[in-house]
């Protein structure tokens, strides 16, 4: 992440430096309960933000249970998948991926070895003071290493769920933001009313390591919603996605940190959280506020790693700051957080098996995205990655499919086993959804050169206003359909200037393209105004009468006076403008636009313009057999072609 607002960047250095599992882990003994029915509100109920509350218990001032746990061959072999020791079974994938020349993927790296979990470990009761906890220590205490934890939770029936191991993390805010600390993915308590930590004995940094708790808060928005299935027409429909206002995102946590925007979305990645998987839907947003309080107070992240978060019951919500139709680049796929999109689903499908409306919104969210984009579900993609600790050490371009699982990746057991075994079928979904051929926008796009001329699409297909829709281009052109005028586009900096000045409230709908001329570039406005940029990146706009002599009998941009440079002002009666080659007037009094250009200009303003000596115009430039004249009220100004003379009386 950076804490520079772009709108549009190169690749920056990948230094998200993990091995990771995906974020939030938790311990669950139920299964999953059945989908919402019936659909729900278009939104959310009046949102506020909702401040979580992180308290912190040093883990040397707890004493541990004095007899050490019983070893647990089947937690000793998850906690090797989670840190890495031994990757998760080889995904299909990642073993197809084609690399470019000098990518290769490799086999898990040697790395320092793992501290030892499911041994004769120690255990803890922990005092329960908020619905998600995790385990923190400074950087700086034995490095490099890989650190495995275990948490249990006993609900309010008395039933304890199996242990559930956490790594360390070990990320670093590619902006530079950190707390400091290195620390495990959290785990979603809920309403647990105890919790255990069980940790292997003998390790430097747990002698320095403290328990933090994320308490969300509560808030009549967490009511839940569910998606309308909605139909596809032009584009995908976009399934309800609850905004981070909505969720209660207090913004004061991102302490004014903007992630990065890419170029483009390449590719998907699915992640699940591990967190319970005995949820309710109005346990949701609060999950998400805690995950989002766990990144930014405890690990010191500009904001949340994943683009949006979907549930089991088919809500969604929005995740990273910065807007869902751009590429705004997440913290989620170490070495290919750049130009991707990333979508996690609440739960732990290494043990549950996602529900129908999980994988309904999940597919539905992709779909959209992916339409705006004119892209497809299936079939493969260049992805641009690669880090030293992940299945692709060199960076470099893969071809993988369109649509992968993080373990794809990364050395990790997400998103799951039963989730990753959905995605064939994930794939398919998201192509039935996806409709984007019969899109005006794109149908211009593609047919006048695709990405090939126009560059891949930065901003996704978007309703604007009323008839309205927008599409932005990497290499700059954005494309707008329009009530009359069909489909027009235009530049970066003429878009710019007309949002600037009122947009279509101002200037009306384009009725022509941006036309480039060898004076620079002008745009039609249906209002009757002319947006126009100098190649010296002057840009203003002309209209009314002064614009109807400019083009009519100037030869616009074409002609001997150019583009205009300048903004009409009224000065003695008369509008003028400023042109690259001379001055355009228009008289309020009579009704009459004359012009003067070139040197004959630059006399006339030398010597008080429309308030000096020589008066104001009374007649346009008239051609002469000795080169120009022009009539003032207070006399005559004369060009001499041959000698270059400009005289006036």
């Amino acid at each position: 992440m950076t804490d520079k607002t772009r709108t549009k960047s190169t690749f920056n250095p990948r230094v998200w430096m993990a091995r990771t599992t995906c974020g939030l882990l938790v311990a669950s003994t139920v299964t999953l309960a059945p989908a919402l029915g019936g659909e729900g509100a278009d939104a959310a109920p009046s949102p506020h933000a909702v401040k979580p509350t992180v308290s912190s218990t040093d883990l040397s001032t707890l004493r541990p249970h004095a007899r050490a746990a019983a070893p647990d061959a089947g937690l000793q072999a998850r906690a090797a998948q989670v840190t890495g020791s031994v990757a998760a079974p080889k995904p299909a994938a990642a073993a197809q991926a084609s690399p470019s020349a000098g990518a290769q993927r490799t086999a898990a790296p040697a790395a320092a070895p793992a501290a030892p979990l499911g041994t004769a470990d120690q255990t803890v009761d922990i005092p329960v003071h908020g619905k998600l906890v995790g385990l923190s220590w400074p950087a700086d205490v034995a490095p490099g290493s890989v650190l495995a934890v275990a948490w249990r939770t006993q609900q309010q029936d008395g039933t304890w769920s199996s242990w559930t191991p956490v790594a360390d993390t070990m990320m670093v805010d590619s902006g530079g933001h950190t707390s400091g600390r290195h620390a495990t993915d959290p785990m979603w308590i809920g309403d647990a009313t105890t919790v255990q930590l069980r940790f292997p004995q003998g390790d430097a940094r747990l002698a320095h390591a403290r328990i933090d708790e994320i308490d969300p808060g509560a808030s009549p928005a967490d009511a839940p919603t569910v998606a309308p299935a909605g139909s596809a027409v032009a584009l995908t429909s976009k399934p309800v996605i609850r905004t981070r206002a909505q969720w209660g995102a207090d913004e004061s946590l991102r302490q004014g940190c903007i992630p990065t925007i890419g170029r483009t979305v390449n590719g998907v990645v699915v992640h699940h959280d591990a967190g319970s998987n005995n949820y309710t839907a109005a346990d949701s947003a609060a999950i998400v506020r805690s995950i989002y309080a766990y990144h930014t107070k405890v690990q010191g992240w500009c904001d949340i790693g994943y683009n949006v978060i979907v549930d089991k019951y088919g809500q969604a919500f929005e995740g990273r700051y910065g807007g869902l139709n751009v590429p705004v680049q997440g913290a989620h796929a170490l070495g290919f957080n750049e130009d991707s999109f990333g979508v996690s689903m609440l739960g732990n499908y290494m043990t549950a098996t996602p529900t129908s409306a999980g994988m309904d919104i999940l597919a539905r969210v992709i779909a959209w995205r992916l339409s705006g984009i004119y892209r497809n579900g299936t079939g493969t993609t260049q992805w641009h990655g690669g880090a030293a600790t992940t299945r692709y050490p060199n960076v470099g371009t893969y071809t993988l499919p369109m649509i992968i699982g993080h373990r794809d990746v990364n050395f990790t057991d997400c998103p799951g086993t039963n989730l990753y075994a959905l995605l064939p079928s994930l794939r398919t979904r998201v192509s039935q959804l996806i409709s984007y051929t019969s899109s005006p926008i794109y149908s211009r796009y593609a047919g006048t050169g695709g990405s090939a001329k126009w560059g891949p699409v930065w901003m996704a297909e978007t309703p604007v206003g009323s008839g309205m829709n927008e599409t932005v281009a990497t290499g700059g052109a954005r494309f707008y359909t329009t009530p009359r005028f069909g489909v027009r586009w235009m530049g970066p900096g003429l878009d710019g200037m007309w949002r600037e000045l009122g947009w279509t409230n101002w200037g009306g709908y384009p009725w022509t393209d941006e036309v480039s001329t060898p004076a620079g570039w002008y745009v039609e406005l249906d209002k009757g105004k002319t947006l126009t940029m100098t190649r010296a990146s002057q840009g203003t706009f002309t209209e009314g009468a002064i614009r109807g002599y400019w083009v009519s009998t100037a030869n616009g941009s074409y002609g001997v006076l150019g583009l205009p440079v300048e903004r009409m002002t009224l000065v003695n009666g008369f509008w003028q403008q400023r042109v690259q080659g001379g001055t355009v007037y228009y008289n309020n009094a009579t009704g009459q636009t004359v012009h003067t250009e070139g040197g004959m200009d630059v006399f006339y303003r030398q010597r008080g313009f429309l308030t000096g000596s020589m008066g104001t115009p009374k007649g346009d430039v008239v051609k002469t057999t000795y080169g120009a004249q022009q009539s003032f009220t207070k006399g005559m100004l004369r060009w001499n072609r041959s000698t270059g003379a400009i005289t006036f009386g």
